[in-house]
């Protein structure tokens, strides 16, 4: 039998999420409508919240996030955590697929970020590190997370300086390049083409929270011999099932599907 989950809990995190996505600045009517609640049961709750400092109240009555939230919020290491979430998936991928399995993130400079990497018994030297960065517009990893910026953010990147060709078929024009991202929002998955190092092919596809952000990204790297589409096709069927693993170890009632379904091209 599995164990009852606490309704009275359930319902303050759902008052807490509607003060995020309403902005703050939010009155009781509009926050008991947003978190499906009666009013009374609303009030109730934000009160209490207050109480601890996970809510705050403006001198006109609606409420903000608290400082108390902000705080608990700043203990937590995301990246250590994607990390020990993903390495259990990003280790079974490695050895059934035969590939270098990768998680990454976008810094603050936008380079990507290695967190994690399984190898399986026999690969391709790749020559990646956790912890060290690579430039975004080359790598698979990067193609996803660009993808996931807003529109201004991303022709920033794009017009910051020259995007300096690793190889023969690193795209390094600013407009085919955007043209590019625009295939991968569509498709939900992106393919390095032996851009970042000859003979070396990579698929990619985003991790997301239940909203739909995208958090991270994991892939799959092998030789362009190894890789045909028929194989790309069977590795981003293993990177979407990952991804979803991750996302139910992180949001164990709150995990959405993140693949869908079409059969990758390169682009």
């Amino acid at each position: 039998m599995s164990t009852p989950t606490n309704r009275s809990v359930q319902k303050a995190f759902s008052v807490l999420s509607s003060v995020a996505e309403l902005g703050g600045h939010v009155s009781i009517s509009a926050l008991a409508q947003h978190a499906g609640m009666n009013v009374s049961t609303t009030h109730r709750l934000s009160r209490t919240l207050e109480h601890i400092g996970l809510l705050a109240r403006d001198p006109t009555g609606g409420y903000r996030l608290g400082l108390a939230l902000v705080e608990l919020g700043a203990t937590v290491d995301q990246q250590a955590l994607l990390r020990t979430m993903a390495r259990p998936s990003l280790r079974h991928m490695a050895q059934t697929q035969g590939m270098t399995a990768h998680l990454g993130v976008l810094d603050d400079n936008r380079m990507v970020r290695y967190l994690a990497k399984e190898l399986p018994r026999r690969h391709f030297h790749i020559p990646t590190v956790v912890g060290c960065q690579l430039e975004a517009y080359c790598s698979s990893l990067g193609k996803v997370l660009l993808a996931s910026l807003d529109p201004e953010v991303l022709d920033h990147y794009l017009n910051d300086g020259p995007l300096v060709p690793l190889t023969a078929r690193t795209i390094t024009y600013p407009d085919r390049l955007r043209d590019h991202l625009a295939g991968v929002r569509a498709t939900g998955c992106a393919i390095d083409d032996e851009e970042v190092i000859e003979g070396l092919r990579c698929l990619a596809v985003p991790l997301r929270a239940p909203s739909g952000r995208v958090l991270a990204a994991i892939s799959l790297s092998g030789t362009a011999e190894q890789m045909t589409p028929e194989v790309i096709i069977t590795a981003r069927h293993a990177l979407e099932h990952a991804a979803l693993e991750i996302q139910r170890r992180l949001y164990p009632h709150g995990a959405n599907s993140t693949g869908d379904g079409r059969d990758t091209q390169f682009a």
